[in-house]
């Protein structure tokens, strides 16, 4: 009972504080956007970009591929 009590708040725990990043994360302008599209989405790659946005570190962008992969990338 107590196992069962603690896995249930530390789920609590984690699922609210893994919302709270995703909130942080902005979208980035056209032009970030399309350089970092431009490097990923080669043709005959099969590479899809399905959003890009800031992270946590200036100049780091995250992107989520088309299947749920997250890489992240510098706009140069």
């Amino acid at each position: 009972m107590m196992n069962t009590r603690f896995l249930r708040w530390a789920l609590i725990v984690l699922l609210g504080t893994s919302g709270s990043f995703a909130l942080a994360a902005k979208p980035v302008g056209e032009a970030v956007d399309k350089r970092i599209r431009a490097a990923l989405e080669v043709p005959g790659t099969g590479i899809k970009v399905t959003s890009i946005s800031t992270s946590e570190i200036d100049g780091l962008y995250a992107v989520e591929l088309i299947n749920g992969t997250i890489l992240y990338s510098t706009a140069k």
